[in-house]
């Protein structure tokens, strides 16, 4: 099979990724205890006197950030979870010690990639304010720079699931750009489309409530929070069923090359 063939089937993987999470709801339940601590904890944190009288200090506190690093790692989690058991594991896994190596992996791997792409854009941005002293030719050049870098850097992706497959021989990235040749759209465009679907009835809600409200108060909107971390969790339940797909596309695409 030459790469020519190899095209990933978006729409189908796309649909097979809502449709494996309507039937697998209950693959998150093992860690929606912890979910429900943190969002008490960030509902404690904000109503407190200290956030009420001075948002902005609140939102910065080493308090909150300490929660959203926890918040991530139990994205990691469901991400991992979703991953596997769409790949055929038979039961959810948050607390071995395979687990725990296989989400450290994972969020090294974030950590490091999200570095590269900030310095990618922050060298972006410098050349583009010093070719152009306008705003807004620099905030378009910003836009069209994030599209173009994720389009290119499409398949390394790819390490997710491998990562959270524990397959690590997968994640040579020569490897992974030469099976993915001619699929970058596909699989950066992808994952755009889970994260639209997910969160599109928080943005038609966010949308209605700053027409009826006004922009300002909306920071002041626990509901908001709420909504936001729960969309965040169905997200991470689509994304690791979409990872699971596109690695298992270009994994049987390669055996059936040789």
């Amino acid at each position: 099979m030459t790469n020519k063939l190899i095209k990933l089937p978006l729409r189908e993987v796309l649909k097979n990724s809502l449709v494996f999470v309507w039937q697998h709801k209950k693959i998150v339940l093992p860690i929606l205890p912890l979910v429900l601590i943190l969002m008490i904890a960030q509902i404690v944190i904000r109503i407190s006197p200290n956030c009420t009288a001075d948002i902005q200090a609140c939102s910065e506190s080493w308090q909150l950030a300490i929660l959203s690093i926890l918040f991530s790692l139990t994205n990691i989690a469901i991400v991992i979870n979703y991953c596997r058991t769409a790949c055929g594991e038979k039961t959810s896994d948050y607390s071995s010690w395979s687990f725990i190596k296989k989400a450290g992996i994972y969020a090294a791997l974030l950590l490091i990639v999200s570095l590269v792409l900030i310095l990618a854009i922050a060298i972006i941005v410098a050349l583009a304010i010093v070719v152009a002293h306008d705003t807004l030719i620099v905030q378009t050049i910003f836009y069209i720079g994030i599209i173009a870098l994720g389009i290119l850097t499409a398949p390394l992706l790819l390490i997710f699931p491998a990562a959270a497959m524990g397959d690590y021989e997968f994640m040579s990235i020569q490897r992974l750009f030469r099976l993915a040749k001619g699929n970058h759209n596909a699989i950066f465009w992808g994952l755009v489309s889970t994260s639209l679907i997910c969160f599109l009835p928080m943005f038609i809600l966010l949308g209605i409530a700053i027409w009826l409200q006004g922009l300002e108060t909306m920071r002041e909107q626990l509901w908001l929070m709420l909504s936001g971390m729960i969309m965040q969790i169905i997200y991470s339940m689509v994304k690791g069923v979409y990872y699971a797909r596109i690695y298992q596309f270009f994994k049987y695409a390669e055996k059936n090359s040789k």
